[in-house]
């Protein structure tokens, strides 16, 4: 008995030290991804040392996170737990870290490591279940809370209220208030030359030519919400925009 338990108590270690190397770089692990195909959500994961994981998700159309905490239980296989205000259990994901991406969106000679989570979301109930996939969108090197400190921002909140406000803007035509969030000079393309704009008067006369239905329609699908942050800045979307430690748009890939 006293053997069986020892082999157990092995292959768990195991099972974490494995794991641990899924989740080796010190930072948040972001994924963006659906449930059922449907339902846009974003994730985000936090390795605390060897086997516990803290993190959170959002559903897109509320930017909102709700935290989770739970555990490795495999070499591939997670679960994290969603806890009500009460501290009651209101759902639980059962996740994998799929060698092969069933969508076919990667492919690789070698099993992927991280870039692939599926697995379902079951509610409380058990109700309701939904099939999960997400798709690694980037590492930001901070921490729960501070995620945008490398970029020389002092509050998170600050930089997500500008950006949503900036997306809100841009998908209501609304152009002072797009200049009323952007820092100058700012960069940005005409035709193939990198320009910018020196003044707010000089970035209203070009704004027609930047917010193209193209760009506008690149923008509108953007997640301003638990954004890829570097010291160089911000980053919305695929680097659609970027902002600076204020929150500010200082340059435009249009």
């Amino acid at each position: 008995m006293r053997h069986a338990v020892s082999s157990l108590l092995f292959l768990l270690l195991l099972a974490g030290s494995l794991a641990a190397q899924l989740l080796a770089d010190p930072g948040l692990y972001d994924y963006s991804g659906d449930l059922d195909g449907k339902i846009i959500i974003g994730l985000t994961l936090h390795q605390q040392d060897g086997r516990r994981v803290t993190g959170s998700y959002f559903y897109k159309k509320y930017l909102k996170d709700i935290p989770l905490s739970g555990e490795f239980t495999g070499e591939r296989d997670l679960v994290l737990r969603e806890d009500n205000i009460q501290g009651k259990s209101a759902g639980i994901f059962i996740l994998h870290f799929a060698a092969n991406d069933p969508r076919h969106k990667l492919s690789s000679a070698t099993p992927l490591t991280t870039d692939i989570l599926t697995g379902k979301w079951t509610g409380a109930d058990h109700a309701r279940g939904f099939a999960v996939y997400l798709r690694l969108a980037h590492i930001v090197y901070g921490q729960p809370g501070h995620r945008y400190r490398v970029a020389g921002a002092e509050d998170d909140s600050v930089i997500e209220r500008n950006a949503q406000a900036f997306c809100r803007a841009v998908a209501k035509g609304d152009r002072e208030e797009i200049a009323s969030l952007t820092r100058y000079p700012l960069a940005f393309s005409l035709g193939s030359k990198r320009v910018k704009a020196a003044s707010k008067e000089d970035f209203l006369s070009n704004y027609d030519r930047i917010f193209t239905p193209k760009f506008v329609a690149n923008i509108r699908k953007a997640v301003p919400h638990n954004m890829f942050a570097r010291d160089q800045g911000i980053m919305l979307g695929d680097g659609a925009v970027w902002f600076d430690e204020k929150g500010q748009v200082f340059a435009l890939n249009n």
